[in-house]
């Protein structure tokens, strides 16, 4: 694992008839070529401070300030080829304390220019390999033990679709110089704004993706615009936009998918965190009966934590707790286990979890049949299987009750929803027809009229022997 700072650069200040030191001023005459000078650039030096100790360093490359203050072990330097890339060259070695080579300087700056004026021999790449090795001395020289590895990038401006995937291919060859786990800090500061902005969406996919468990640690923004006012550049970390980010995916997967995974990771207070966790764990197990109960515990929970919304710890979470508390809610003071399996069906219907809403959907009925029987004075139970198992049997019996009638419609309902249940149990192995053709929609409208809006217990209690589940499941 290592510490690596991403970074962009633009294009730098023209300095026109100043000479580096260290530079052969007859090595820039010999560049003048096509009525094109050679112009000399640089940033602006300046005093980078960090918000979080007030360390200050003076530097023209903010790269240099985080390389130094994070102890970064490599640099990936990402711009275009109108970056001053013969400034990061020379920048690098004269603090590196290395040979500089005023021709390659000179060189490269010259390529700068020929891509200016639209001439050929731009910049490359393999042009770029010397500037990569500076940058690895530099980092040696601030630590010996720096892994280095330092590498440059081109990226186009992306201001068409082709440039955008072109710079897309270019990130992903970025992210397969990286290693596995490595912890990546992103600076902001420089070049075209499109750059960082794509650079700080790429590192979110990547995160997404745990490609190599890559982790974005902080997005930092050298705020030059400041200094006039506090008399020093302001380092920032923007890590909140990041964490930002992170609260977006974790209400999508909250509210498409009942996931509530990432938000126990994110929200910041640990009793609210277990039971988004249990709860997003018995949905994933249609564990219904444990389900209902913590349900009942986050809509009590979440009342008494109202107060505690404002505070610091639940900056994000106040915006996504009306879509936890209607959860919630959706299930909370439900008259009977087989009202809350039916709900459940139905929302899982509704996320497009098509094999738990048949599922559920099975259940609700077996257990609706088993609380009829409860209610009417028979020793049964709803969890106890061989109970559940006996229930089933009931519905041969619906099939010979006239055509129209709640138990006959039942009993070919359940003869569907069941099948493509065991289908679904099975993996998938069996031969079905086309999914679409399921109709769960249709099968959720109509277990809802004939379990709650029917006459179904008058029904039951009509039948002969009614009242007696069969004595064996064979």
């Amino acid at each position: 694992m290592s510490k690596v700072l991403i970074s962009a650069i633009g294009a730098g200040q023209p300095i026109i008839k100043k000479v580096p030191n260290g530079i052969n001023e007859r090595s820039i005459d010999a560049v003048m070529q096509d009525n094109v000078p050679f112009q000399i650039r640089e940033y602006q030096k300046t005093e980078y401070r960090f918000s979080e100790n007030g360390k200050g360093y003076v530097t023209s490359f903010v790269a240099a300030a985080l390389a130094t203050h994070l102890k970064i072990d490599k640099v990936i330097l990402v711009g275009t080829e109108k970056s001053m890339w013969e400034e990061v060259y020379l920048y690098f070695a004269q603090n590196a304390d290395v040979y500089i080579d005023d021709n390659f300087y000179t060189d490269l700056g010259t390529k700068v220019e020929n891509y200016k004026h639209g001439m050929p021999n731009k910049v490359s790449e393999n042009d770029l390999k010397k500037v990569s090795e500076v940058i690895d001395a530099y980092l040696k020289k601030l630590r010996s033990d720096a892994e280095g590895g330092s590498r440059c990038f081109l990226m186009d401006y992306g201001m068409k679709d082709e440039e955008l995937i072109k710079n897309f291919k270019t990130f992903m060859n970025i992210a397969d110089n990286l290693k596995e786990g490595d912890e990546v800090y992103l600076d902001i500061t420089h070049s075209f704004r499109s750059i960082p902005i794509f650079m700080f969406v790429m590192l979110d996919f990547l995160e997404t993706l745990k490609y190599k468990n890559i982790k974005l640690k902080s997005v930092y923004y050298g705020m030059l615009e400041v200094r006039r006012e506090i008399g020093y550049s302001k380092i920032v970390d923007l890590k909140l936009l990041f964490t930002i980010s992170k609260w977006i995916k974790a209400t999508y997967d909250f509210i498409n998918y009942g996931n509530g995974y990432l938000i126990s990771e994110l929200i910041n207070d640990e009793e609210t965190s277990e039971i988004i966790k249990n709860i997003s764990d018995l949905i994933n197990l249609n564990s219904l009966k444990n389900l209902r109960s913590n349900v009942d515990k986050l809509n009590n929970l979440l009342e008494s934590k109202k107060a505690k919304i404002d505070t610091p710890e639940y900056l994000a979470f106040r915006y996504l707790l009306p879509y936890v508390e209607d959860f919630a809610k959706r299930f909370h003071g439900l008259s009977s286990n087989s009202e809350f399996q039916f709900r459940l069906a139905e929302w899982y219907y509704e996320n497009k979890r098509y094999s738990s809403s048949y599922i559920c959907l099975a259940e609700a009925i077996i257990t609706k049949i088993l609380e009829l029987y409860k209610s009417s004075g028979v020793d049964v139970s709803i969890t106890n299987k061989d109970d559940r198992e006996k229930a089933k049997k009931l519905f041969k019996n619906f099939a010979n009750e006239p055509d129209g009638s709640p138990l006959k419609k039942l009993h070919c309902e359940f003869s569907e929803i069941n099948s493509i249940r065991n289908l679904i149990a099975h993996a998938g192995f069996a031969e079905v027809r086309n999914v679409k053709e399921w109709n769960l929609g249709n099968h959720i409208k109509e277990i809802r009229k004939l379990l709650f809006t029917s006459n179904l217990p008058e029904e039951i209690k009509r039948l002969p022997g009614s009242m007696q589940l069969p004595e064996n499941s064979s």
